[in-house]
């Protein structure tokens, strides 16, 4: 989650300019705290001990301020929350406004009620979900920052929270929004006591696109839910116009054609994922049912899941599902043999995780001859 540094500004100056990406509902919020401190103080004590007077200003905020955000900011509904493993909560949430979009890997903002500390969370649903469902989803591990800690401990279905899109780390890729690598902050709950953050790098290249690509994807612990996203929106068949949330007209004609292969003429995808424990494997009954023949919608699709500690299990010997569990971390033979299956000219990576891994895996791709325009990762501690 985020480390929360003390920032401290004089009450009268909290205005939309000074806290640019924060909602008018949380300005007030920080002014109230403000005028609090001042208040307390004693007459001609001066600006030196207004200045000592703690006021916690996100980090998410402040490390992320350079990162691509949409404008909008929407109320959300919380529709259903469950137990994804013994320490991550899933949410469901359904946006006020119908012109929500978001791409496959991006974070969002989250402005809890009561909680000035802001949240940052990737999505670990897909487009297409929200598209045919009106809904997107967020999985959250339980961890002492305040907007995890609400998640896990109060929050119920019928909330209410303000979410705002954000991020450059998605997929398709595209010069859009993309730019060279700087430090970013976002949260997916995270695995440390304290508080972890975001790091985000992204080398693209113009002459990099989705019409025609492999794309390997490696998630660390939690890191997956952004990999995730991007895994069920390439395999996921386009949703049929009859389920389309809110869709009129030629979108709903366009959006209409399903197909059978992988979207944006993906030709093959594999996962490669690490997990503490079989317990704390996000999204196990999805990649299961994706792993089957009859489940997996990409024609060339393999995942691989290292499990660090406990029991693995049993691979399907007899090749009928493109889901192999393996004891133990992420190898150099594991990776490079992913990487020999795929089409290197054409082979897009994204990578999500604590920044061990990241590193680690960057510098192996390296040595594998892949190019930094085709590597695309996200680093959370």
């Amino acid at each position: 989650m985020y480390s929360c540094a003390t920032v401290l500004w004089p009450f009268n100056t909290f205005s939309k300019n000074s806290f640019p990406e924060m909602p008018s509902s949380c300005l007030g919020r920080l002014a109230l705290a403000g005028r609090h401190c001042a208040h307390s103080l004693k007459i001609g004590s001066g600006w030196s001990q207004l200045m000592s007077c703690p006021i916690r200003r996100p980090v998410h905020l402040k490390r992320t301020a350079q990162s691509f955000r949409q404008e909008m900011v929407t109320k959300a509904t919380v529709v259903n929350i469950s137990q994804e493993s013994p320490t991550v909560k899933r949410l469901v949430l359904q946006p006020s406004e119908n012109d929500f979009t978001f791409k496959a890997g991006q974070w969002v903002d989250v402005f809890i009620p009561g909680i000035d500390i802001v949240g940052g969370f990737s999505m670990c649903s897909c487009p297409k979900l929200l598209q045919s469902s009106g809904t997107f989803e967020l999985a959250v591990k339980a961890t002492p920052h305040p907007p995890a800690r609400w998640i896990s401990e109060e929050c119920k279905s019928g909330d209410i929270i303000e979410v705002r899109v954000g991020g450059d780390f998605y997929f398709p890729p595209g010069s859009e929004h993309s730019g060279q690598s700087t430090d970013t902050a976002s949260s997916h709950g995270g695995q440390s006591q304290t508080c972890q953050a975001q790091a985000r790098g992204i080398l693209d290249s113009a002459s990099l696109t989705a019409s025609d690509c492999d794309v390997l994807l490696i998630g660390g612990g939690v890191g997956i839910n952004p990999i995730y996203s991007i895994l069920t929106e390439i395999t996921a068949p386009q949703p049929q116009a009859s389920t389309l949330h809110a869709a009129t007209g030629s979108e709903a004609t366009s959006a209409s054609q399903s197909s059978s292969r992988c979207s944006t003429q993906v030709q093959s995808v594999t996962l490669l994922h690490s997990t503490q424990n079989m317990q704390e494997l996000l999204f196990r009954d999805s990649m299961e049912q994706l792993g089957s023949s009859s489940g997996a919608m990409c024609h060339d699709l393999r995942m691989h899941v290292c499990v660090t500690r406990g029991e693995v299990p049993q691979t399907d010997v007899a090749g009928r599902s493109r889901l192999t569990y393996h004891g133990g971390r992420i190898t150099r033979h594991l990776l490079s043999q992913c990487v020999g299956q795929l089409r290197h000219s054409n082979l897009l990576c994204y990578i999500c995780g604590p920044p061990n891994m990241i590193e680690w895996v960057v510098e192996e791709l390296r040595l594998l001859n892949l190019a930094d325009a085709q590597i695309h990762y996200e680093k959370w501690w």
